[in-house]
């Protein structure tokens, strides 16, 4: 699988859960049900991951014009960026405990799924279910390498803007300015829109939206 891929395999389960079948049953399993909260934290993800591009763009427009110098108030615009990167690391902290309750919700699922396929009376019918559960439980597994690795991208962007916002609490001068290099820390923002993009994307393939 592609490295860019931040990914969200485990979410391919959940369109499953979206099944009219499922959600308008009068008597459905526990299992199902674990499946629908499943859905629901993976719509409340994307809805979180949806806010992160703006917010990197506010925090890194500011910062281009602070070392540009288009304003006379350096004191001013510093003080929107640090505005702007606080509201950035809380959105990351919303995103982070959303997917930490997905995956819970995920979790519980899977224990869901194996009750289930142990019932089964008959071998092949158990065996075949068993081996559906350990494909779909092999995927999650994948899956949260991804959406870690996604995070510490995530993190280490915000770690280097956290190091500037520092640098520059204590130095507006047109000197320092200048010989700050920044391009690294906005080829990360570009890097990390990308890949949240995809992963915006993945997710909508994996609910059936695309």
């Amino acid at each position: 699988m592609r490295t860019t891929r931040l990914a969200t395999t485990s979410l391919l389960l959940t369109s499953a859960f979206l099944s009219p079948t499922l959600i308008f049953t009068g008597c459905q399993s526990t299992k199902e049900i674990a499946g629908q909260k499943a859905a629901m934290s993976a719509r409340d993800f994307q809805s979180a991951l949806s806010l992160m591009p703006g917010q990197i763009d506010k925090v890194t427009s500011s910062l281009q014009s602070l070392q540009l110098m288009e304003t006379t108030d350096k004191a001013g615009t510093f003080t929107t960026f640090t505005k702007e990167l606080r509201t950035l690391e809380s959105q990351a902290m919303s995103l982070a405990n959303t997917r930490d309750f997905a995956q819970e919700n995920s979790q519980r699922y899977f224990r869901e799924w194996l009750k289930e396929s142990r019932k089964h009376k008959k071998t092949a019918d158990r065996d075949a279910a068993l081996a559906a559960f350990d494909a779909g439980k092999s995927q999650a597994t994948a899956a949260q390498g991804y959406l870690d690795r996604g995070s510490r991208e995530f993190r280490a962007l915000i770690d280097q803007l956290n190091q500037t916002q520092t640098k520059l609490a204590t130095d507006l001068s047109p000197a320092t300015l200048q010989k700050m290099n920044l391009a690294p820390i906005f080829d990360k923002a570009i890097a990390t829109k990308a890949n949240i993009a995809r992963l915006s994307e993945e997710i909508d393939a994996a609910l059936g939206l695309k």
